[in-house]
């Protein structure tokens, strides 16, 4: 007789194949060669220009409770104090060197893992996103240069939003939407060019994904327009420089190219009202959320318009960084190939074989761009890749009949308009504009290996090749990883007052600590000429002005100086740290005479010491008594 008792349903647990752990271990591994390369790079190194001091200041002001942009100066968003902010008030630290370069250090290794989690969900490709890491952990190295500037923060923000547009293209998910909104408000309320930006490119491809209609048509191409003419509106005190003309050129047909190919490719239609409802209302409830805490702190909304958006107003004529264009012949043949491929592609038999030669094209762009990156070569990396954005949008190979999906959409433009972020400052910003042109590559390269699927080829050999990558890949990390530590443990230790831990050329080290000492032994306070603002912090003085910035020859009117002229006379001994070299880095052309500022230190102050260019100036009044 049958038994009338139902068998227990037996548990099964979850076992993780040989191939899951292995790639999960290799995956720990790359991260651990990232701590390993990030923390020694992290500590090493001080710039002359001093932007770690100048953020510092204002970060530490704003913790101690003063009002935002009334009482702290600073050309920042507020998202950016509240996020920093934040992260010191939970961790319970001070404002130190020592707690900026940790924290640039966090940012550094989380933006490299953001931009392989971006690739890996746009390729699949676990060696791809290997490749990806590695790139970014040595391209995002731009962070040394200021650490604690607002970059870091924007750079998250702004693979965030690629990350979410990967997301996104798995189907409408209001949720989805509403991070990409707050992220984007995120972005501008740090800096405000780089989240017009991506609001820009996003906004485009989130048109380009609504069901069409004369309305959607009209805003794409208002909002295109209104992208084309970002760099000449940039750039108009500086178009009759030549540098100037030709990096507008470089970018508007950079822009064109990626605008037009992606307004005239064929993509699924997801978009709802409700989607463009939660992004939009995410966006506003954000900014509402940032603000309101500073309002009630004390700033004032104009304050707070005035410092963060319209003090930027005809600041371009005194403070540029040139871009030297290597060449325009690639944008020029780029923006020909993107109305070729419009046109022509539809041609059912002149499709695949321009899909054929575009893939090549990757994959050669690919190739020139990973030599330019070990060579450092940034402009370059960006005159090959950033005109030929639009390339993503070209299907594999392997899947000609495949759509571009809404990642490939966003990617292309994201990569472009964020590309606007060196303009008009060509410093640190070209690398940080080239961070997304790291997963363009990586599709490039997916993309060009689907040409291997339509080829006979052993599975044997293929699996080589890819062990063959990943042995490379681990080799170039540990040797990143050991060369970093190997520069850090060779420099000298600059043992001033929060910044143990960073190390330094020796000659670098003995300058900082005469010029440390000096101070603590000569004077009440100091200013200086460019702003050094590190030695407060050093020398535990208080600063005798609010109004601080490096640049403040050129990004501080006449009316500011003369307040900065007025706090200083009040302290009869005050010294100036006077550094000519940095002068004539930050004058750019300007007239020093004309700065009432200036004016008051070259004929107030007098020097009374020197080494290896530096000089401590005092009152005159105090060398004839």
């Amino acid at each position: 007789m049958a038994s009338s008792q139902t068998p227990a349903l037996r548990r099964t647990h979850w076992k993780p194949s040989l191939r899951t752990i292995g790639f999960s271990s290799l995956g720990v591994l790359f991260f651990t060669l990232g701590m390993v390369t990030v923390y020694p790079d992290s500590f090493t190194g001080f710039s002359e220009y001093d932007d770690e001091g100048y953020v510092m200041i204002g970060l530490r002001s704003f913790l101690q409770g003063n009002a935002l942009y009334d009482y702290v100066h600073s050309q920042y968003g507020p998202f950016y104090y509240l996020a920093e902010g934040s992260l010191y008030t939970i961790l319970h630290m001070q404002v130190t060197h020592n707690a900026v370069r940790a924290i640039m250090g966090s940012f550094w290794l989380l933006s490299a893992a953001l931009c392989s989690w971006a690739i890996f969900r746009l390729t699949r490709s676990w060696i791809l996103t290997a490749l990806g890491f590695t790139a970014a952990i040595k391209l995002v190295r731009l962070f040394v240069g200021s650490p604690g500037h607002p970059e870091e923060v924007c750079l998250v923000l702004l693979i965030g939003v690629l990350v979410c547009a990967c997301y996104l293209s798995d189907g409408a998910k209001l949720w989805i939407g509403a991070l990409l909104g707050s992220l984007i408000s995120a972005l501008a309320l740090t800096k405000i060019n780089i989240g017009v930006y991506a609001a820009l490119a996003i906004g485009l491809a989130l048109l380009k994904a609504t069901p069409g209609g004369y309305k959607q048509r009209a805003l794409f191409a208002l909002m295109a327009i209104s992208g084309l003419l970002l760099p000449f509106i940039i750039l108009t005190p500086l178009l009759q420089q030549q540098w100037a003309q030709r990096t507008v050129a470089l970018v508007v047909l950079s822009l064109g190219a990626a605008i037009l190919v992606a307004r005239r490719s064929e993509t699924d239609q997801f978009v709802t009202p409700k989607l463009w409802i939660a992004c939009t209302l995410a966006l506003g409830v954000v900014g509402a959320l940032v603000i309101a805490p500073l309002l009630m702190r004390g700033t004032t909304f104009s304050a707070m318009l005035s410092m963060s958006v319209l003090q930027h107003r005809g600041s371009v004529k005194d403070w540029y960084v040139a871009f030297e264009v290597p060449t325009e012949v690639i944008p020029v043949i780029s923006l020909i190939l993107a109305i070729a491929w419009v046109r022509i592609s539809a041609s059912s038999k002149a499709r695949e074989p321009m899909i054929v030669v575009f893939n090549v094209i990757k994959f050669i762009l690919s190739m020139l761009w990973i030599t330019s990156f070990l060579a450092a070569q940034w402009p370059m990396m960006y005159d090959l890749v950033v005109p030929c954005g639009w390339l993503v949008l070209v299907p594999s190979s392997s899947d000609v009949s495949r759509k571009p999906s809404f990642a490939r959409v966003a990617l292309c433009l994201l990569s472009v308009f964020s590309a606007l972020y060196l303009l008009p400052v060509a410093g640190t910003q070209v690398a940080f504009s080239l961070v997304l042109t790291i997963p363009v590559v990586c599709v490039f390269l997916d993309d060009a290996g689907g040409m291997l699927v339509t080829v006979k080829r052993s599975e044997k050999v293929i699996r080589l090749a890819k062990i063959g990558a990943v042995v490379v890949l681990l080799a170039f990390n540990a040797y990143g990883a050991l060369r970093s530590a190997q520069i850090y443990r060779g420099f000298t230790p600059l043992r001033l007052a929060g910044a143990e831990r960073i190390h330094v050329a020796g000659k670098t080290a003995a300058d900082y600590q005469w010029i440390t000492a000096t101070l603590k032994n000569s004077c009440d306070s100091y200013f200086s000429m460019p702003g050094i603002f590190s030695l407060y912090f050093w020398t535990n003085t208080p600063p005798p002005t609010r109004l601080l910035i490096s640049n403040w020859a050129g990004l501080l009117n006449r009316q500011q100086q003369q307040q900065i002229v007025n706090d200083l006379s009040r302290i009869q001994r005050l010294c100036i740290v006077y550094d000519p070299r940095m002068v004539e880095f930050w004058r750019r052309g300007q007239d020093l005479s004309q700065s009432p500022l200036a004016s008051y230190i070259h004929n107030e102050f007098v020097a009374c010491a020197e080494r290896r260019g530096y000089s401590i100036l005092v009152r005159r009044d105090a060398i004839q008594r």
